[in-house]
């Protein structure tokens, strides 16, 4: 799968905008696989209650050569999802037949009226924009997920294309949007929280490939924290963890650099962090390497933290508090990753 979360709650985004920008976002897919490779065929179906079952409603859209061109065609579909009954789940599908290098697919791109739909149906543990699930064949090898174009030789290439050229059609695309605040103008990268290409519908690290974090602190330090031992974890918590990033911040970024081709972009909503696996055979095995080795990271500084700094702590003041705690865990997991730079 690769699913697609917006930056709602900080962007401010009013219930039609975040609608506008997730069909944006899925035209965007549909667009950038084309770029990439070549989509054979689609057509679009409006579905309520959920996007495998229902009643679906097959409606006629034209999908542009670039999504700074889509206007027309969001507009077109925010009609018909009006259409449809709101106090139920609803959504778009974009079904396509595509070749994507040496893979041969058909893919459909679900766009939900909002992020949150996915999270209630049990269909992901998080709010996600868009999700796009392929099904095919590299050569007699099945598909099911873009992980497997990543853990795969002959199509590795092709995930890192696709992202790139997501950003691409992305950052070109500028939007007005309804805020809490007024109306905004945003380059559509901006309202972006990240993407990640997974192997299922679990979005932690071990399962899926990050290709966009919105802003990359943030982002990173949830996953950390999905990451950390479970019996140290919480001593932290959340909060404690990004504040221990910024500590950690550039070690981190270094570190990524061993298994991906990190870019960062200044954003409206902080820096941007595109992730593009290296070429390696194949890259969702650098990537499995590296999250294993982060884990074994996290679990040391995590150690020293609630152990060594404690004790040193106390002998020098006589107590312990939790921004203490915080500030020995950032410098731990600073000099973890600076070690196996």
């Amino acid at each position: 799968m690769l699913i697609i979360k917006l930056f709602r709650p900080r962007a401010g985004l009013k219930p039609r905008s975040a609608r506008k920008a997730a069909l944006y976002l899925g035209i965007g897919t549909v667009i950038a696989i084309d770029k990439v490779g070549e989509v054979k065929s689609q057509k679009a179906c409006l579905w309520r209650r959920h996007p495998a079952v229902g009643k679906c409603r097959e409606v006629k859209v034209d999908i542009p050569n670039a999504l700074d061109e889509a206007e027309g065609a969001v507009k077109a579909l925010a009609e018909e999802l009006d259409k449809e009954a709101p106090n139920l789940p609803r959504g778009v599908t974009l079904s396509i037949e595509a070749a994507l290098g040496p893979a041969e697919l058909g893919v459909d791109v679900d766009i939900y009226s909002d992020e949150e739909v996915p999270r209630a149906l049990g269909i992901t543990a998080e709010p996600a924009a868009v999700i796009a699930e392929p099904r095919g064949y590299i050569g007699e090898e099945p598909v099911d997920s873009f992980y497997q174009l990543a853990a795969s030789e002959e199509a590795a290439d092709c995930l890192r294309q696709l992202a790139r050229e997501l950003y691409r059609q992305a950052a070109a695309t500028h939007l007005k949007a309804a805020t809490y605040a007024g109306v905004r103008q945003y380059a559509l990268s901006d309202l972006v929280a990240w993407v990640k290409a997974s192997r299922n519908y679990a979005l932690d690290l071990p399962n899926a490939i990050p290709l966009w974090y919105n802003p990359w602190p943030r982002q990173i330090a949830k996953d950390l924290y999905a990451l950390a031992p479970e019996e140290y974890r919480r001593l932290a918590g959340a909060p404690g963890l990004r504040r221990a990033l910024k500590e950690a911040r550039a070690a981190v970024k270094e570190y990524l650099k061993k298994s991906y081709e990190v870019d960062v972009r200044r954003s409206r909503m902080g820096e941007l962090m595109l992730l593009y696996p290296r070429r390696a055979s194949p890259p969702a095995k650098a990537h499995e390497a590296a999250v294993e080795a982060l884990r074994e990271a996290l679990g040391r500084a995590f150690r020293y933290a609630s152990g060594e700094a404690v004790r040193k702590a106390l002998e020098s003041k006589g107590y312990l508090i939790w921004a203490d705690y915080v500030d020995a865990l950032g410098d731990a997991l600073k000099q973890e990753l600076t070690r196996r730079s």
